[in-house]
């Protein structure tokens, strides 16, 4: 029974944790990337990069969707080291 517990709990926290990644092209062949990690409707990590192409941009949008913890604490180390 514990088991089954812990599984729903996985499974609502899952739900409660969007990975969103999305891009959008500008003026000049230039792409807006924007990759955001929402929990329970709280915005947690927003960021928005420039990049040169459509490849770029969605390379990077895989790259987050794939790893988004580790990105996301690789950034947050660099600002407290």
């Amino acid at each position: 029974m514990n088991d089954l517990k812990h599984s729903i709990k996985e499974q609502i926290k899952k739900q409660e944790t969007q990975i969103i990644s999305e891009y959008f092209e500008k003026e000049n062949n230039q792409f807006n990337v924007n990759l955001k990690l929402v929990e329970n409707e709280d915005t947690l990590f927003s960021l928005y990069l420039s990049v040169g192409s459509s490849d770029q941009a969605e390379s990077i949008c895989k790259i987050w969707k794939d790893d988004p913890d580790s990105i996301y604490q690789g950034i947050v180390n660099m600002f407290i080291k």
